[in-house]
């Protein structure tokens, strides 16, 4: 079967092309090298898991992660080095993953302890991927079967909007939260995820010393050694969540045209002038 440009780049943690004993085993039995054990996605069309992880952006052929879980290999191998960094000096670090307190919930909580295993500090950690519009289960459905791809006519695309309008005001509200009790939140995500949350968001850069939320930015590339895909940190950006909080509110107001204060008065005047 002809791979080419077939979209999805990463089908249970292995590129398609990728024809070694580990990645046919991982397709034969649905696993997810990153989670290490069987996928936990569904699809409502497929009776076994939709083990997508990357796709191929349609416009400028580039990989996104849409996949939440595809940050999780190595034994939580990035959740640790996040831990370590918002942590500091702390001697033993333990991750706790899916803490929920009433309707407030968060990924992980990463909780810093001494060396006799005592509590001295904890902060959150956010684990962000893209999501789709459309639909990719047709081309799952073909490769899984070894048929021809090529013959699908199926449209899908990066949902950006989702995570501008959606998860970003989740994440600015947890990181609040959270600050407000003098903690911090850590966002991991694909450089690529926030490139593109930058053409309509400018983020506040802070110190790290002073900053309460941290964007954790990680590189998707492809290693021909082991034809595989491979995670790396390529940027961290401190920031504040009342600062976020302002630019997010500023962006939305000039996406729907809002008045400038000089507008607003101006127009109060001439309404007075009216009526007197």
């Amino acid at each position: 079967m002809p791979i080419g440009t077939f979209p999805i780049r990463e089908i249970f943690g292995y590129p398609p092309e990728n024809a070694s004993p580990e990645a046919r085993k991982a397709r034969d039995s649905h696993h997810c090298p990153f989670l290490d054990k069987r996928c936990v996605k569904e699809s409502r069309r497929l009776d076994y898991p939709f083990g997508a992880c990357s796709v191929r952006q349609i416009k400028d052929e580039r990989e996104i992660v849409i996949c939440p879980m595809r940050f999780y290999g190595d034994n939580q191998s990035i959740i640790e080095e996040v831990g370590r960094r918002l942590c500091k000096e702390a001697a033993c670090l333990v991750r706790i993953p899916e803490v929920r307190v009433g309707r407030f919930s968060i990924d992980w909580v990463v909780a810093c302890c001494d060396a006799s295993g005592t509590l001295v500090d904890y902060h959150g950690v956010e684990v962000v991927a893209a999501d789709t519009t459309g639909s990719l289960d047709r081309y799952f459905e073909a490769y899984m079967k070894e048929e021809d791809w090529q013959n699908v006519r199926q449209r899908y695309g990066i949902n950006w909007a989702n995570v501008y309008k959606r998860t970003l005001p989740q994440l600015i509200a947890k990181g609040a939260l959270l600050a407000s009790y003098g903690k911090k939140l850590g966002i991991i995500l694909q450089d690529r995820l926030l490139e593109r949350l930058r053409t309509r968001l400018t983020i506040p850069v802070e110190s790290e010393s002073s900053a309460n939320m941290f964007f954790f930015l990680y590189r998707l590339k492809y290693l021909t050694e082991t034809q595989k895909y491979s995670l790396t940190l390529s940027e961290v950006i401190p920031t504040l969540a009342e600062r976020l909080t302002a630019e997010y509110v500023a962006g939305l107001t000039r996406g729907i045209g809002m008045p400038s204060r000089e507008e607003f008065e101006q127009t109060i005047l001439s309404r007075i002038q009216r009526t007197g």
